[in-house]
């Protein structure tokens, strides 16, 4: 049975901000494990306690690996500064370990924006550094990144093509990323589109070039899947004034391009590596056709053939 909440303050159990990482790190653990032996508890870090934090390292980060209960963490503190830089600024990260594992009785940590009119949640960089304009939502597994959906595209490195610092514009470009692919070479943009001309691009580039632009990852072949649920597979092509189909049936697995209607087939690729044109051309036949019509064209055994209506004649 859970007692009532307690809240703690790091600064009661030895951090200061006159005292190293290691030291204000162990402060937050005992003031962790103090309110777990409670039976849950929330632990407040102030803004001016630095204990090492650094996003990108999960070692740095609180460890709940020997609670037992619920503990939620308001988080002011200072992070690690990266080098020539005075601080990361404000920041306030809550942090939670939920332990209620009950199968299929817990779904909880969900966050609500409720209004009337618009409710908005808002990524927003004020900043003008031309090297790093992004702003991402991240989703992870065990403190590490698995995707990330948001604002500026994220780099590959020199090895799949793109420069080291991205452009001003791919800096505002829209991207989902996901982390640890092309072999494990860190976050790489699997989605980007232009923000300048809407085209789409899928496969690790950072700026795509066409409308919809696929690239293959490294070491893999390209491959564009279609897979219906029913006999027939119809993939349309259109321009404003006209449509042609291309289907895949499964009684003879060939490829027809059909007619407007796509009812009657204009071109078939036959699974034998024929290419049947209706009333026109046979290419590669393996035998001459049963029962052809006035006209039909064959390739047969080296020899080009025709059909009079009554008989087949090498032309």
């Amino acid at each position: 049975m859970y007692g009532s909440p307690q809240m703690v303050s790091v600064i009661f159990y030895g951090a200061s901000p006159m005292h190293s990482h290691h030291h204000n790190r162990a402060a937050l653990q005992a003031a962790i494990a103090d309110v777990d032996s409670r039976g849950r508890g929330v632990v407040f870090v102030p803004p001016e306690i630095d204990y090492g934090y650094k996003r990108g390292i999960p070692s740095t980060y609180p460890d709940f690996s020997a609670t037992c209960h619920d503990i939620l963490i308001h988080d002011y503190s200072l992070s690690t500064r990266y080098d020539g830089c005075e601080g990361d600024g404000m920041q306030y990260r809550i942090i939670t370990k939920t332990h209620h594992e009950t199968a299929g009785k817990h779904d909880g940590n969900t966050q609500w924006l409720n209004g009337a009119w618009h409710p908005a949640f808002m990524l927003m960089h004020d900043g003008e550094n031309t090297n790093n304009r992004r702003a991402t939502y991240f989703t992870g597994i065990k403190g590490e990144v698995a995707w990330g959906v948001g604002q500026g595209i994220n780099t590959a490195g020199v090895s799949s093509g793109v420069s080291k610092h991205a452009t001003d514009d791919e800096l505002a470009h829209f991207k989902i990323i996901g982390n640890k692919v092309a072999g494990g070479k860190g976050l790489e943009t699997m989605l980007a589109i232009n923000k300048t001309n809407g085209y789409w691009g899928f496969g690790g580039m950072a700026n795509p070039d066409k409308e919809f632009h696929f690239k293959t990852k490294r070491g893999c072949k390209g491959e564009i899947k279609f897979q219906s649920h029913t006999d027939n597979l119809e993939i349309s092509f259109s321009t404003p004034k006209r449509t042609r189909k291309w289907t895949i049936r499964d009684d003879n697995g060939s490829l027809n391009i059909t007619d407007l209607n796509g009812t009657s087939n204009v071109v078939t690729f036959t699974d034998t590596g024929e290419v049947i044109a209706r009333d026109g051309i046979n290419i590669n036949v393996a035998r001459l056709p049963k029962n052809p019509t006035a006209g039909r064209m064959v390739f047969y055994k080296g020899e080009l053939k025709l059909y009079t209506g009554s008989s087949w004649r090498t032309i």
